[in-house]
């Protein structure tokens, strides 16, 4: 809305928002100066592995192996990039892998 022109449009001196905190009591509101809360996001990451026969792993790609090593590193990120005292979450909330028997 920013991007849009908003604010050209109509003038303004401040701006609120309110964002649900179950964690707080009722009746309380959460008051911070400067950006509060996190943002949502969406990504999707595909891997492709080689299929095998459970004797043998040595000889495919296990795509969960990898999308294990892969959340490792993301979860790894905020950890090792972001000052501590700053505000930054990477979260990986679902995993879908393989297809479920015929």
């Amino acid at each position: 809305m920013v991007d849009d022109g908003l604010f050209e449009r109509f003038d303004c001196d401040a701006v609120y928002a309110l964002h649900n905190w179950p964690a707080l009591p009722p009746g309380t509101i959460g008051i911070n100066p400067g950006a509060m809360m996190a943002a949502a996001d969406r990504f999707e990451i595909t891997i492709q592995g080689r299929g095998g026969h459970g004797a043998h792993p040595y000889q495919a790609v296990d795509p969960v192996v990898v999308a294990s090593h892969l959340i490792t590193a993301l979860q790894s990120i905020v950890a090792r990039n972001v000052h501590p005292l700053d505000a930054a979450v990477i979260t990986v909330a679902s995993i879908q892998a393989g297809d479920p028997w015929p």
